[in-house]
């Protein structure tokens, strides 16, 4: 479900910095390391944003290739082709799309990569669009997604439930963004598909960055905040770090 700190740019904007620059592991040198050769492919990224991942990737891309990331955000599209002008980055572009409406505007053309990180969960039918990726990918074409992984942010959330004392109320623990009835049966579309995991963290050295995080995420529950809070900053009276499970799954699938 896309709730509220899901769609809200500054809550995302926010939560990325926060996960950048905390994370034990970097999440984009995973990401690459899981993909083809990059160099002078033509890529895809659904979802792109403001350009985290494409401007990690232009480089190994080379001018020998292509970049095109889609975002529906005008502001994110905007902010992706200024950087890449000013960096002379010319084979990076963005246009403005949705996920449900990129098969069809993407018609004609072929990818050999197609990525998608913490974004291919937004579409209406998320299986319906990956099995409908085989149609605009070139014969060597790879699609890899990524996304929370089960027990993402369990700390917090274990937190948050232990004071609502309506079962019925609480938190449910997150799931893998895509289970593995979804991945076979994508994966149909496909020759072989590789399932892969990272167990990453990011590691709060204070209670105000945690509380922080907290407020610009889906499990923030004004109703329990103080008590919540309280916990935190007890929690940091006796300990430096208040480490959370960022979990992810990443599913490659192959042409």
């Amino acid at each position: 479900m896309i709730q509220q700190f899901n769609t809200d740019t500054d809550a995302l904007i926010n939560r990325a910095r926060i996960n950048e620059s905390k994370a034990k592991h970097d999440l984009e040198e995973w990401i690459i390391r899981l993909l083809p050769p990059l160099r002078g492919l033509q890529v895809l990224d659904l979802g792109s944003g403001t350009g985290k991942q494409v401007f990690r990737l232009a480089p190994l891309v080379s001018d020998e290739g292509l970049i095109l990331g889609i975002d529906l955000s005008q502001d994110a599209v905007r902010a992706v082709n200024q950087r890449a002008e000013s960096e002379k980055t010319q084979w990076v572009k963005a246009q403005q799309m949705s996920l449900d409406d990129c098969l069809h505007r993407l018609a004609g053309k072929h990818f050999d990569l197609i990525i998608s990180s913490y974004a291919i969960y937004y579409a209406q039918d998320p299986v319906a669009l990956l099995k409908g990726l085989r149609s605009i990918l070139t014969d060597r074409g790879v699609v890899f997604v990524c996304g929370p992984g089960d027990g993402t942010n369990r700390e917090i959330y274990d937190t948050v439930n232990s004071f609502i004392h309506d079962a019925s109320a609480q938190l449910k623990p997150v799931d893998d963004f895509l289970g593995p009835t979804q991945i076979r049966e994508i994966g149909n579309m496909y020759s072989q598909f590789t399932i892969s995991r990272l167990k990453n963290q990011i590691l709060f050295d204070s209670a105000n960055g945690v509380i922080s995080w907290w407020k610009h995420h889906n499990s923030f529950i004004s109703s329990v905040s103080d008590s919540v809070e309280n916990n935190i900053r007890t929690h940091f009276e006796t300990n430096n770090i208040f480490s959370l499970s960022k979990n992810v799954l990443g599913v490659r699938f192959n042409v």
